[in-house]
């Protein structure tokens, strides 16, 4: 499957104040469309609710469904059943398991790679890939972590964790009090071809972008 032809489970924390939204912050029922990478003549946030309209020639369409919750890592939504249905990957958000603003309560709420995979339970038939956000505790010291997991042969078989390196102590951000910075990045193979993780931060920097693709990613998740 191309790169270009990846269906996408994306859900996404918006202001719970915000008519429409959830407690919890979460968008209800909401489906964008994004074009390919290299189109640059389509506005990329433009369609909601209209997947029925037709991609440029030659360039097809990304969907990608903001879903309404996570419930122990859970996405469901009414179309797509749990865990995306017949998405490809579901990416949840950064740290999606705890929440980000944990400060001194990071440590309680820190899990092992075991245990995430506990929480997301025996993965569906032809389940889709997973990349989760979570304050992940390893060796002994705690990181803020994205896991890119396979379901194969009724489990979860975790391809690559990314352990952010760019940690924000800006403005309400004071991350690195409370978590390692990363010391390692690199793309990773999958069946969708070769991809990179990065978090939040790092997008806002221009080293892991370029030494990802570098090491030959063809799509970044972030």
């Amino acid at each position: 499957m191309a790169v270009d032809e990846l269906r996408l489970l994306h859900s996404r924390p918006y202001a719970p104040t915000s008519p429409g939204w959830t407690d919890d912050g979460y968008r209800l029922d909401v489906q964008q469309v994004f074009p390919r990478p290299d189109t640059d003549d389509v506005d990329p946030v433009a369609a909601y609710h209209d997947v029925d309209r037709p991609a440029p020639a030659g360039r097809p369409w990304v969907l990608v469904n903001m879903v309404a919750s996570v419930d122990g890592a859970t996405a469901v939504d009414e179309r797509s059943g749990p865990l995306g249905g017949e998405a490809d990957l579901v990416v949840f958000p950064e740290t999606a398991l705890s929440g980000y603003f944990l400060e001194g309560g990071v440590s309680e709420a820190a899990l092992t790679l075991e245990q995430v995979s506990d929480l997301l339970g025996p993965p569906p038939p032809d389940g889709p890939d997973v990349v989760i956000g979570f304050y992940e505790r390893w060796r002994r010291r705690l990181y803020n972590s994205a896991a890119y997991l396979e379901s194969a042969d009724g489990a979860w078989f975790v391809r690559h964790v990314h352990r952010k390196m760019f940690l924000p102590t800006y403005g309400v951000f004071d991350e690195a009090r409370f978590v390692e910075p990363g010391t390692e990045l690199r793309a990773f193979d999958t069946r969708f071809g070769r991809l990179g993780i990065v978090i939040c931060e790092e997008m806002w920097h221009s080293l892991p972008g370029t030494i990802l693709a570098l090491d030959g990613a063809e799509l970044l998740v972030v």
